[in-house]
């Protein structure tokens, strides 16, 4: 029976570690180890590849990250003391992007979508693509430090910049609704429905009757 190292485990990995679980990754790494060494005892030249995958993993977080002053260990003589020296590695690194993500990446979010929200195809594949994170562990932060999805987020950015371009009453529904990234101006509609209670259209009339008092 073969064991792996395979792409669900190293998405696990690398969200406890951005997201500061430490013992979640930690007990991936034990389980890794123990199931490695289990299946590959008799085969070093397989267990060494899949060992570097995952110390590969470590690597990319580091650069994610930018937690360039944690030591990564890439040679061993002993493969249990390889497993704890990883283990410490990863407690730095948890630590690091823990304090990290605090406020970070709910900024970082709200920035480009102040810059791309005109963007019809902008969505949470977008931003994490964009900002070089894992979608999973965007929208789960992001969430945490804000309340709000970031889908929700959009949608309401996209809503204020469509009202203040109503109130200038320079352009049409449509022309308002392609400007603040939707195809559909029933698109537009359906948000201003959703959050404000009336359509673009009743918002325009209301603020223009409001100015003309």
């Amino acid at each position: 029976m073969e064991y792996r190292y395979d792409f669900e485990t190293e998405q696990k990995f690398m969200n406890y570690i951005k997201s500061g679980r430490t013992e979640s990754a930690e007990n991936v790494i034990n389980d890794v180890f123990k199931k490695l060494i289990e299946v590959n005892a008799s085969n070093m030249e397989t267990l060494t590849v899949q060992i570097y995958d995952m110390i590969g993993t470590l690597l990319k977080i580091k650069q994610d990250c930018g937690c360039n002053s944690i030591e990564i260990p890439t040679k061993w003589d002993d493969i249990g003391q390889l497993k704890e020296a990883l283990k410490e590695s990863v407690r730095e690194m948890c630590e690091f992007c823990a304090a990290r993500a605090n406020t970070q990446i709910k900024n970082q979010v709200e920035e480009y979508v102040s810059k791309y929200y005109f963007d019809v195809n902008l969505g949470v594949s977008q931003i994490a693509e964009g900002l070089h994170i894992h979608r999973s562990y965007l929208s789960t932060m992001f969430k945490n430090q804000s309340g709000m999805g970031v889908l929700e987020y959009i949608s309401r950015y996209r809503l204020e910049k469509a009202k203040e371009l109503l109130k200038e009453g320079k352009l049409t529904i449509e022309q308002v609704s392609a400007a603040v990234g939707y195809n559909e101006p029933r698109t537009l509609q359906r948000i201003f429905k959703k959050y404000e209670g009336l359509t673009p259209l009743q918002f325009s009339k209301l603020h223009k009757n409001e100015e003309e008092k």
